[in-house]
Parts: C-alpha cells; structure tokens; sequence
C-alpha cells in the first residue's frame, strides 16, 4: 500500500531521531488514514477508517440480477450500504 510504503520512508529517513509515532495522510477517497508505528522493529499500522454500513432492503429482481452477476448460487443473508464509500456489502 502506498501508504504504508510512504510512512516508512518519512519514518526511517526523515523522522528516525523525532518522537513522532503516528502520521496521518489526508485522502481523496478514503479520507484521513493514520500510519503508527508499532514497534522498535519497525513494524508500522495502518488504519482505515470504518465505514458504517447500514442495513438496505433491495427489489428481489434487483437481487436476483447481482445473484446471477456475481454467480451466488447461496442465500444471502444480509445487504449492507457504506455510504460513504459507495460500497454494498453482501
């Protein structure tokens, strides 16, 4: 992830004397994402923000069709809205 590629490089190059344990990246798309350091290792963290899905109530032929498109031959026991990041969680 470019995040944590980016992180790393400002943690070992630029900031490897300094107290700072955490940044945070401003994103076009996902919003604020916060690297932490985990370790003496060097092992970094990253966060992604929750996206509070909530529950959506489809058409059954608007099921049906992302059944079909997506070949679920199972039941699917819930659908889920993200509003935020545009995602439906089946």
């Amino acid at each position: 992830h470019a995040t944590l590629a980016t992180a790393h490089i400002l943690f070992e190059r630029f900031l490897n004397k300094s107290s700072v344990d955490e940044l945070f990246f401003e994103t076009k798309k996902a919003g604020e994402l916060r690297v932490s350091k985990c370790d003496e290792q060097g092992r970094l963290q990253l966060d992604f923000p929750c996206g509070n899905p909530q529950p959506i109530t489809l058409s059954p032929d608007i099921v049906r069709e992302i059944k079909s498109k997506l070949n679920i031959t199972q039941q699917i026991q819930a659908i889920q809205l993200c509003e935020r990041t545009k995602k439906l969680l089946l």
